[in-house]
Formats: structure tokens, C-alpha cells, sequence
């Protein structure tokens, strides 16, 4: 049996992240290891989105989280303050990374390509995602093979 891509959701509190969340929980080819949002207070993710029996509790350090669960992808639906450095702390270890969010500027944009050639994996940066989250997980599961 093949392995499956172990994924990590940060944003996981939106609607773009909980959507996500519901879409790898659906998928046989993906893990949902962790889900990050810098407001979550333990909440179980099985709660937020209403499918029983997935043990996972929400938390709110991702550098501890990619540390401690060592993810293949980062889909990241946080917001503009917060994507180029979550991004750059999900490349130094090298996780490919699923960006959904706006606001990264051309500079950040080269910077991190630069880092995903550097350690050989790959970024995907899709603001505005009008497709939804289906074609997102089509991405981060391409990322992972």
C-alpha cells in the first residue's frame, strides 16, 4: 500500500482552513497530522468540522508542530502577516508547501523559491483560491509523490 502525504493545515480556524481539513480527512492518499491557528485553544479538529473520530487536537505553534509531527506539506490559509515566515520555517525542513494565502510580495515570492530549489522540494503559491480547496489538495498530494 502506498504511503500516504502527511499534512499539516495552518489557518485551520477559516473557512478556506476548515475546508481543507474536511477535504484531506476525505482523501486515501492524505494524513491530516496537525492543524495550526494562532487562536486555537485546544479544540478537537473532529469537533470543528464535524467528522467523528479524528483525533487531532488544533494547535497554536508551527514550529513546534513541524517539529514534532514532520509533515510532508504545509497548506497554508493564515493571512498576510503570518504565510512568508511559516512558509520559510516549513522549507528550512523540507516540507513542500501549499500557499491559498494573499498578500506575499514579489521579493517573498523569489525568496521562496529560492529556498524550495535549495532543498529540493516544491511551493505551490495560489492566492485566491476561486476553485476551492479540491484543487489545492490535488496540488499538495502531486507535492508529496
Amino acid at each position: 500500500m502506498k504511503q500516504k502525504a502527511r499534512v499539516i493545515v495552518a489557518g485551520a480556524l477559516g473557512k478556506m482552513g476548515q475546508e481543507t481539513l474536511k477535504a484531506i480527512a476525505g482523501d486515501e492518499e492524505l494524513e491530516l497530522v496537525a492543524a495550526v491557528d494562532i487562536k486555537a485553544k485546544g479544540e478537537k479538529v473532529a469537533d470543528l468540522i464535524g467528522i467523528a473520530g479524528l483525533d487531532i487536537s488544533l494547535e497554536n505553534d508551527l514550529d513546534e508542530v513541524l517539529e514534532n509531527y514532520q509533515p510532508d506539506v504545509l497548506v497554508d490559509f493564515t493571512n498576510p502577516q503570518a504565510v512568508f515566515n511559516n512558509a520559510r520555517s516549513a522549507l528550512k525542513k523540507g516540507v513542500f508547501c501549499v500557499i491559498g494565502t494573499t498578500g506575499l510580495n514579489e521579493i517573498e515570492i523569489k525568496e521562496l523559491e529560492r529556498m524550495a530549489r535549495e532543498k529540493q522540494v516544491g511551493v505551490a503559491i495560489i492566492p485566491n483560491f476561486a476553485i476551492g480547496a479540491v484543487l489545492m489538495m490535488k496540488f499538495a498530494s502531486e507535492a508529496a509523490k
